[in-house]
């Protein structure tokens, strides 16, 4: 069924009274659009191109100007101006010089300070933006009451660090306060701040508390590029109103913000890092508010969005796009600001079309972008493009648009088969989307919907999509969707309650928010809701997201005020720092890099025969061994990237050697210390290591054994543990060994391969903390009375800590732990970074290569169960195979693979017998990049693939599978599952 909605636009002059007109503008990268809504239709419109001469403002006030006139109205008319903008993301991006310096103090007491501030930021924004920094006692642990140390208002480490402020003689320092837990209790931030004000008062701070949410180091990220905004959006809001002043415009002004809520401005001026994604945003609820009438029957609809240079689609959940759930990037700076999840593709008006050798057409990634008017074959040129061929095919691209008939000499088959290439590529984008067997409307908006072929009848056709609309004022459906923005609260928080009461208790704070940002409390209603046990964890802790949304109430819309000759922001003219082209946010691989700028620029080793690891490892090195350990993490062990970014700072800030050598290198006398971390990995997201405590957890198990470590052992080299046991052996100035204690992630110390393997001792052992308290075990008569003891100590370390385990024998090293294990994780990251730089698919790239590995299934996501018991997460997800473009409906759930924070299982539906089992490694990774996804990031619509590989030949026997084997998941259906391998048992992958 094929929608075509029209535009019922009545001028009832009887109309006893008018409802005020609303106004949405969308400044993109080419062009400004503003839509004039009366009501809920829209009664003029403007797409106004941006000339390279002419400032933004101008571009704004201009299509505001030319909007009222096509819907013959006056200003006075107007009750509210709603704004869309890109620039902050652009200032980002470009590296624009009138961003301010930023200073950074962290509220962290003796933790979290193993990375510091600007860390993770790429070296040129860095140079721009990067000022001096200072670790102040305070900050919380996870249940938000206990305090990591007492906050001191009168420390040295304060007075000095305002001193040094002052020194500097800026007109207004701007800085950024971030303390640990604050989203969960923000007093010692804002004890912090009055502090700095009272020595500083003409200091700017911000509170990272109050822009972004749990996870420290992307909020302090978020916050300093907030900071560094701030003069911009405060330049921004006062031209904003010098604009709509000299239209005589009396109405009040938003800006939108990322989730497509309203921004007061005041707001704006201080949280302008809340704008980054309202473009995408805004088509979206622009789309859904376009075509409300098909949509009544319909909770959730996909929008699809066709641009110039790219297609983006997204998902609409009751009239909001889904929000993603990763962190994401912005200018190679990973936040975690909420942001849409949109899935993208190289795919728009301006893609170039070239034949190949082998007669087959290929569509994009080239495009000639907003040269498309001087470049296009219709318009005159001579690259053939998408439009080019919709033009050749009979459609008129309508408007002012003259084609020229060069057009005529693209044939009937590229015609052809370039709209067979154009239709896959959008039915598989949209099938990305999908989340369910549901067959979902498809609504189509943007200026480059003309690519999309349709039938004699003029019906646009999709494959798999039997329910397509296509409104009118598609084109600017942005301008709509800020026009249409509503007020929202927002809460993503820890709290220690059963789940019904820990999502009561967050739906409460979340509209207090909603009525302090101004929205009537009589329309306010939940938009989303997460409530996500914490693994590792004692008793009912969750992690709680909640967002409501409701209407703006009339009084609380501040007018367009008159400015005054002493406002504090300068009047430099902006028009250079708006890009040629529009600037993309791109999603975080967690196991990437520090930085989108840093990659592409590394190299990658060509010669297989000629490949070995470095002993001493380089960045690069790092990265590769990071995407590794995440393979090797089973789904388990923690999220990478923390530690990656430490071993980074250490190779280039610090400039200390990372050694790995072999067991070879060692002699027998030689003491090997296995490290790792213990507890919760999501405490770590927020309270980061400290960076000492793997450290003083050896040297306190040196004293007690009276000998010197010669070497460092990772406990396990799955997930955390890996990377991390080369930061703890470089800051000891130690080599690290070639292998380790699990050759993968295991949940329990009590599966460590020494513990399982005769004549290993297995005490001592130390658990350090970030305060330095010691928890020893000098006597234990088997491992699981040690993870018992350790565990139940945790909570009062804050549930994470640095543990050193017995020294281990060199002897004993090579005969009962899984050896080269960095070299195996640096040769599955090389295979995966060699594919994506070539622009190959990266799982067949892993299967092609010679080390022993199964794909299991290839399908999508469609269910997802989480439950906690005992500390763990226990779930199953249930996977469907993927569909071909043309079905119309997603097939039905094939597979259950079952977790316990690490995968254990995987059923085919319907099978008492699994397909395969723990010990065998069972990992998940993303289809489409090859990225492996943790069990707490597995979620609905994601396109992944399921790899086994080998267990070490030491887990397979008897008494070890009672240790590894399925059994000891407490999940029903492996209690009477006999563990059988998937691979031969000469297959290893320690070899």
């Amino acid at each position: 069924r094929i929608v075509m909605s029209q535009r019922h636009i009545t001028n009832q002059t009887a109309m006893a009274a008018k409802p005020a007109l609303i106004i949405g503008v969308d400044v993109g990268g080419t062009s400004t659009d503003a839509a004039v809504l009366q009501g809920t239709k829209v009664v003029g419109k403007h797409k106004h191109f941006r000339a390279s001469s002419s400032s933004l403002t101008e571009g704004i006030e201009k299509a505001v100007r030319l909007a009222l006139q096509s819907a013959e109205r006056k200003c006075e008319d107007v009750s509210r101006i709603c704004i869309g903008t890109t620039k902050f993301l652009n200032a980002i991006v470009e590296r624009s010089p009138l961003l301010a310096r930023v200073h950074v103090m962290r509220l962290c007491g003796p933790s979290t300070r193993g990375l510091e501030p600007f860390c993770d930021i790429p070296a040129d924004l860095k140079k721009v933006i990067k000022g001096f920094h200072c670790f102040v006692d305070g900050g919380y642990e996870i249940d938000g009451s206990s305090e990591i140390t007492k906050f001191n208002g009168e420390s040295k480490d304060i007075e000095e660090f305002c001193g040094k402020i002052n020194s500097l003689k800026e007109a207004r320092p701007h800085i950024v306060v971030c303390g640990v837990y604050s989203p969960k209790q923000d007093k010692h931030e804002k004890d912090l701040r009055k502090v700095v004000l009272a020595k500083i008062p003409n200091a700017d701070i911000t509170l990272s508390s109050e822009v972004a949410n749990i996870g420290f180091l992307e909020r302090e990220n978020a916050s300093i590029l907030n900071a560094a905004l701030r003069p911009l959006a405060r330049r921004f809001v006062r031209r904003m109103h010098v604009a709509f002043q000299k239209l005589g415009m009396k109405c009040s002004l938003f800006l939108t913000q990322n989730d497509g809520t309203l921004l007061q401005c005041a707001r704006a001026k201080m949280f302008p890092v809340l704008t980054f994604a309202s473009g995408p945003t805004n088509s979206a609820r622009g789309a859904a508010h376009l075509a409300r009438e098909e949509l009544e029957k319909h909770r959730k609809a996909i929008v699809l969005d066709i641009g110039g240079t790219t297609s983006d689609a997204g998902l609409l959940e009751d009239g909001f796009p889904k929000q993603s759930a990763v962190a994401v990037h912005i200018g190679g700076v990973r936040i975690n600001s909420t942001m849409p999840n949109v899935f993208s593709i190289a795919l728009g008006g301006g893609s170039v079309v070239k034949g190949q050798e082998d007669g087959t057409i290929t569509v994009g990634p080239e495009s000639v972008a907003q040269n498309l008017s001087k470049e296009a074959r219709c318009f005159g040129g001579s690259v053939i493009t998408t439009t080019c061929v919709s033009v050749a095919s009979g459609k008129e691209l309508g408007g002012n648009f003259q084609t020229h008939e060069k057009v005529s000499s693209i044939g009937k088959e590229i015609i052809s088969a370039t709209q067979k290439v154009v239709k896959a590529m959008l039915g598989d984008l949209v099938d990305q989307v999908r989340m369910s067997e549901e067959d979902l409307a498809v609504i189509l908006v943007g200026g480059g919907t003309v690519i999309i072929p349709r039938d004699q009848n003029g019906n646009v056709q999709l494959p798999g999509c039997t329910n397509v609309i296509v409104p009118d004022d598609s084109d600017v459906a942005n301008a709509v969707g800020s026009a249409i923005a509503q007020v929202s609260g927002r809460v993503d928080t820890m709290i220690s309650k059963p789940q019904a009461e820990a999502l009561a208790e967050a739906l409460k704070i979340a509209k207090e928010r909603a009525m302090i940002a101004g929205a009537d409390p009589d329309t306010i209603r939940p938009l989303s809701k997460s409530c996500l046990p914490i693994p590792y964890m004692p008793g009912t802790n969750n992690r709680v997201q909640v967002t409501v949304v409701g209407d703006l109430k009339e009084d609380a819309q501040p007018k367009i005020r008159d400015l005054k000759d002493d406002d504090d922001d300068d009047d430099d003219d902006d028009k250079d720092y708006v890009p040629e082209k529009e600037v993309r946010v791109n999603k975080v691989n967690p196991s990437e890099g520090a930085s989108v700028a840093n990659k592409g620029t590394t190299t990658i080793r060509r010669d297989e025969k000629k490949w070995s690891l470095p002993r001493i490892l380089s960045e690069v090195d790092i990265e590769n061994i990071s995407i590794g350990c995440n393979f090797l993490g089973t789904g388990g062990g923690g999220d990478v990237y923390l530690a990656a970014v430490e071993a980074k700072s250490i190779i280039n800030d610090s400039k200390q050697n990372i050694q790995v050598i072999s067991v070879d290198d060692l002699k027998d006398e030689d003491m090997v210390v296995p490290v790792a971390y213990i507890g919760a990995p999501t405490v770590l997201i927020e309270r980061l290591p400290t960076g000492t405590e793997t450290v003083e957890a050896v040297r306190k198990l040196e004293a007690l054994c009276g000998k010197k470590a010669t070497a460092i052992l990772p406990c396990e080299i799955g997930g955390f543990n890996g990377v991390a046991a080369l930061t703890a052996a470089a800051k000891l100035g130690l080599p690290v060994v070639d292998a380790d204690g699990m050759g993968r992630a295991f949940p329990k110390i009590s599966c460590y391969l020494p513990f399982i393997r005769e004549g290993n001792p297995l005490t001592p052992m130390v658990m350090m903390d970030h305060h330095g308290r010691a928890e020893i075990c000098l006597k234990a008569d088997k491992a699981e009375a040690i993870d018992e003891k350790f565990r139940n100590v945790l909570g009062k370390m804050g549930m994470a800590a640095g543990m050193a385990l017995p020294p281990i024998a060199v002897s004993k090293v090579r005969s009962d732990c899984v050896l080269k294990s960095f070299t195996l994780a640096h040769k599955m990251g090389l295979i995966i970074r060699r594919a994506r730089a070539e622009n190959r698919d990266p799982i067949p790239a892993l299967l092609g290569s010679k080390m022993p590995c199964k794909l299991l299934y290839e399908g999508k996501i469609v269910k997802v169960i989480r439950d906690t018991s005992n500390g763990f997460t226990i779930g199953r997800v249930e996977i469907a195979p993927l569909t071909n473009p043309g079905d119309k409906k997603i097939s039905s759930a094939e597979i259950s693979l079952y977790f316990i924070n690490e995968n254990m299982a995987v059923f085919k539906k319907g099978n008492q017998i699994p397909i395969a089992t723990v010990p065998d490694l069972i990992t998940v990774a993303l289809t489409d990049t090859g990225e492996p996804v943790a069990t707490e990031r597995l979620s609905f619509g994601l396109r992944v693939s399921i790899l086994a590989f080998p267990p070490h030949p030491h887990y397979r026997n008897s008494y070890a599978l009672t240790k590894v084997g399925p059994q000891i998941a407490p999940i029903p259906e492996l209690q009477n599952v006999t563990y059988k391998s998937l691979f031969d048992e000469r297959d290893t992958l320690s070899e």
